[in-house]
């Protein structure tokens, strides 16, 4: 994954000062572990029965500053001059307000038509357009000499709700362990190839199997709606420019359709989550004693009406002998 950095260099042709600030995730090893938890479980049982289970998140991020420009940072666009009463204003933001609220490196973004993103990623893109923010409000005239894009990992809902409340529950606890399990039968074919999870996701949704995203600062429930997922490359949006997921200059790996009838989940897996979904509602439990309760009234008056017959053929066959 490329990622973006806010570089501002101050020009001056006695002393050659630089600056750098970047906001990086501290494991880059896989993009997997940033999404992902590892869960760790004691007891199955009792974790699919009470949610009793542990997450993980391996999505921990650091700000940094540097007085030079690191030599992996190779390409700059110029988007703009400043002075350097700004600059330390700028510095103050980043080290007061950014650093210390967003300590977390976060992916994927959920984007709802007619709504744009509705939860944001949280990665070096995202310093980037935030950075170029807290310039343009400080009145900073921004414009890029070349088009920059950036990639997006992008999730389509209709909308989402928030987790928080749901995942202090056992059963939401159950769905969300139920959403890695789902998760989990592909997990191969996603580490493969990143694309992969629309399929993942694509089957989950014909189950219905919900959807869960972790935030640093809030969990949500994903509604999700076809494509359910992309991995598109889109130009950066230079302020006052807004960021549009859904704009027409983007490059994507996967069409913006998804096909609904090619997909198959895997048996007998999918089909059992996909039950044991179903029976995980309020509704289940007094329903199915109703249906018992029902079932014995039923077999009661059956059997009562058996018994009434029987003694009624008895009395004729007394009258016939006599």
């Amino acid at each position: 994954m490329e990622c973006l950095s806010l570089g501002r260099g101050l020009k001056n042709k006695r002393t050659k000062e630089k600056a750098l600030f970047d906001f990086s995730p501290e494991d880059v090893s896989s993009v997997m572990s940033m999404v992902l938890p590892s869960v760790s479980i004691q007891n199955t049982l009792r974790a699919f029965l009470f949610g009793d289970y542990k997450f993980e998140f391996k999505d921990g991020a650091k700000t940094q500053f540097f007085d030079y420009w690191p030599s992996k940072y190779s390409n700059f666009v110029r988007v703009g001059k400043t002075r350097g009463s700004v600059l330390h204003k700028f510095a103050g933001w980043v080290e007061d307000v950014y650093a210390p609220k967003y300590t977390s490196f976060q992916p994927l973004e959920v984007a709802m038509a007619g709504k744009g993103n509705i939860v944001r990623s949280r990665m070096c893109h995202d310093f980037v357009t935030d950075s170029l923010w807290a310039l343009y409000n400080e009145g900073v005239k921004l414009k890029a000499e070349d088009t920059i894009f950036r990639d997006h990992i992008i999730m389509y809902a209709s909308h989402t709700t928030r987790a928080e409340d749901m995942v202090q529950t056992m059963r939401g606890r159950r769905r969300w362990l139920r959403y890695l399990r789902a998760l989990g039968l592909y997990l191969e074919e996603i580490k493969e190839q990143f694309t992969h999870a629309r399929n993942a996701l694509l089957v989950g949704f014909k189950l219905g199997i919900p959807v869960f995203l972790h935030g640093q600062h809030e969990d949500h429930q994903v509604h999700l709606v076809p494509p359910f997922l992309n991995y598109c490359y889109l130009p950066l949006a230079i302020p006052p420019k807004v960021h549009d997921p859904f704009g027409a200059m983007k490059l994507c790996a996967l069409g913006m359709e998804a096909n609904l009838t090619n997909s198959t989940s895997l048996a007998p897996w999918g089909p059992l989550l996909a039950l044991e979904e179903r029976m995980d509602r309020v509704e289940v439990f007094p329903a199915l004693i109703l249906v018992i309760l029902m079932a014995t009234f039923c077999t009661s008056a059956g059997q009562r009406k058996e018994g009434q017959a029987e003694d009624s053929d008895a009395k004729q066959k007394k009258k016939k002998d006599k």
